[in-house]
């Protein structure tokens, strides 16, 4: 029954999200709400058509012309969470094991993909969010690929960031047409975003993350940076853009690494040049 929902789904997870807070409510009230959210996009259509598959997979229940959570799907749910918790508490907050580096020391991931890598990579910055004391990270990307190629996980991940206690300032390193747009395609409350040009960080294919004491990098394979590029370097419209085009590149195969390492002074240095861009 576990498998029958996709949390990352964003009209499923906030039309659930919505029933656990109002509980029973009728369709149309439950459209006015989900239309009232700018993240959200859905005509009464659609949402029949999700609630009748919801339906049929007993997760809600639709009665007299209302809508509800069903409760054998919520007794489920309620442990399944127990169980992944108490899991969660003894081993898997462990798996990464970053609370263990000492300064100047970093772990080193790797993945086939950019694809691939995205679960540890965001495993990790949720990790780091109860490992450091530090509440307000710095962040440069050299431009928005992941809110254009993957917003679903991306978005998630940006609300489990802010909703852990930090305050994210994210700076892309670019401004160009994409760049902009894929700026702009960034809602979260709690997470600054800005562009800029000659910012002094690689122009091309650099993720770093200063999170307190600690410091995320991911530098990008030539061959994936290259094909990123292009869309940067020649969109002009959206118009012109090719999504599905886009987010083939996440899953191209080739050598991707992450690594994080403990290093106070670099993770300052970081801070110090971005901070400036959010003033």
């Amino acid at each position: 029954m576990l498998t029958q929902i996709d949390p990352l789904h964003p009209l499923q997870s906030a039309v659930l999200q919505l029933l656990a807070e109002h509980g029973p409510i009728s369709t149309r009230s439950l459209l006015a709400l989900l239309q009232s959210d700018a993240s959200v996009k859905v005509s009464l259509p659609t949402l029949y058509r999700l609630l009748s598959q919801m339906s049929d997979k007993q997760i809600i229940v639709r009665t007299h012309g209302t809508v509800a959570l069903h409760h054998v799907w919520v007794s489920r749910i309620g442990d399944f969470v127990e169980r992944a918790q108490a899991s969660f508490a003894s081993e898997q907050s462990k798996a990464l094991r970053l609370d263990t580096l000492h300064e100047g020391e970093k772990c080193i991931f790797t993945a086939n993909s950019l694809f691939e890598l995205d679960a540890v990579w965001n495993f990790m910055i949720l990790e780091l969010s109860g490992t450091t004391d530090e509440r307000e990270w710095f962040v440069y990307n050299s431009h928005p690929w992941y809110s254009l190629g993957m917003r679903d996980t991306e978005t998630r991940l940006n609300q489990s960031i802010v909703a852990a206690g930090i305050y994210c300032h994210l700076l892309f390193g670019n401004d160009t047409f994409l760049d902009r747009y894929g700026e702009k395609a960034i809602h979260v409350s709690g997470y600054e975003t800005a562009v800029a040009r000659d910012t002094g960080f690689p122009k091309e294919g650099v993720a770093l993350w200063s999170c307190g004491e600690y410091v995320i990098e991911c530098i990008f394979p030539q061959a994936i940076s290259r094909h990123f590029a292009f869309f940067f370097q020649t969109i002009q419209r959206i118009e012109d853009f090719d999504p599905e085009l886009f987010a083939d590149i996440f899953r191209m195969k080739t050598r991707c690494k992450i690594a994080v390492r403990r290093s106070t002074d670099e993770a300052k240095r970081i801070r110090r040049i971005l901070e400036p861009y959010f003033l």
